[in-house]
């Protein structure tokens, strides 16, 4: 189960729990949806991605790292998230 979450909350919430966290609100509240999982799943988020490009087997980092488009990636999200203090 998703629920609303602020980042501020997480600690609170969520505790020492396994969760997963995904936003896409970087200004104001910082929100993002939260679920606490049963039982954790190794690169849950890789997985997803590479289903959703159809590279289903693709997602193991150690096996298939992308280095260079991860750095890629790295370079372009910290150039249009600049603005974004990630400190707090």
């Amino acid at each position: 189960m998703w629920k609303d979450t602020k980042v501020s909350e997480i600690e609170d919430r969520l505790g020492d729990a396994e969760y997963l966290f995904c936003s896409d609100d970087f200004g104001g509240q910082r929100r993002g949806l939260s679920s606490i999982l049963k039982e954790p799943e190794s690169q849950f988020f890789r997985k997803v991605i590479a289903s959703a490009v159809g590279l289903n087997d693709w997602y193991d980092y150690k096996k298939f790292p992308f280095e260079e488009m991860s750095s890629d990636t790295a370079t372009r999200l910290r150039t249009c998230f600049s603005f974004v203090d990630v400190a707090t």
